[in-house]
């Protein structure tokens, strides 16, 4: 639902809607809990460790994708990384920023990021979130959690002036039901 309340308010007249996507999202966070700790793969051992070790461990600094912590820590970091640059989660709507001196509604789903906002400050409010999280850079909304979305301009004389996004799931159903 946070996602298409995303595209619907990127629907009214004089708005745009982008997405982004997180370079490599729990990585970015460090990361916090129960001391953890890794084997390192003999590729990744610095110089001289092969003649001192023989399965050095290292502390996990960084969230790494699987551990059961990396999830709530990487949320934490990005709402407070996003506050840092006057978004503002929206009460009882975890991962859904408010930007009131951009009037933009930002969704975050882990690395996945739905931008909608006045087409006068959506680039404004973009530099606000690259600046605290590493994206990928931002592009027009296309596929968002699997689905593909189409927008175009209304037509019809309910529809004039606001924008029409039409949901696709086809990849999606053909792979619910093909070997």
């Amino acid at each position: 639902p946070a996602g298409k309340s995303g595209l619907a308010y990127g629907s009214v007249p004089g708005h745009v809607t982008k997405q982004a996507d997180a370079d490599q999202a729990y990585c970015q966070s460090p990361f916090a809990g129960i001391p953890t700790f890794c084997e390192l793969p003999k590729s990744e051992w610095p110089e001289g460790w092969a003649e001192k070790y023989t399965r050095p461990v290292v502390p996990l600094l960084r969230n790494l994708y699987g551990h059961p912590n990396s999830g709530p820590n990487y949320e934490r970091w990005a709402k407070k990384q996003l506050e840092s640059e006057g978004w503002e989660e929206i009460e009882n709507w975890a991962g859904v920023f408010w930007h009131k001196d951009h009037r933009c509604m930002l969704v975050v789903y882990v690395d996945d990021f739905i931008l909608s906002g006045p087409e006068s400050k959506i680039k404004a409010a973009e530099e606000s979130v690259e600046r605290v999280i590493k994206l990928g850079g931002w592009s027009n909304v296309d596929r968002y959690l699997g689905c593909y979305h189409h927008q175009k301009n209304g037509t019809a004389a309910h529809n004039k002036g606001c924008k029409v996004t039409e949901f696709e799931l086809r990849d999606y159903m053909k792979s619910c039901v093909e070997d």
